[in-house]
């Protein structure tokens, strides 16, 4: 059975690895919520595009994310697996690695 009282604990080692990516920056996590800013050198905030273009090359492995500008929000159901979990992170990576 999943630990649902602690799934922080569940998201830190993903966030641990993305943080790595020179794109990112303030990583956080309450509950279930894990959230991470993309950097932007043109416009930030909910005007930023880069959240479009990420969205679209997650969706590209069946990850669907809700970027807010620069932003990305991950907010999974507590029912997801380890390893969907896992895939989350996946397509999220992939779709920093489709930014310039």
């Amino acid at each position: 059975p999943q630990n649902f009282l602690n799934f922080e604990s569940r998201h830190i080692p993903h966030l641990k690895k993305i943080i790595k990516d020179p794109k990112v920056e303030c990583p956080r996590v309450k509950g279930t919520i894990a959230a991470f800013n993309i950097k932007v050198k043109d416009k930030k905030g909910y005007l930023s595009s880069v959240g479009k273009i990420m969205k679209a090359n997650a969706l590209k492995t069946g990850v669907f994310i809700r970027p807010l500008g620069d932003v990305v929000y991950l907010m999974p159901p507590l029912c997801i697996t380890d390893e969907e979990l896992e895939k989350c992170y996946f397509g999220i990576q992939e779709g920093l690695n489709s930014l310039n």
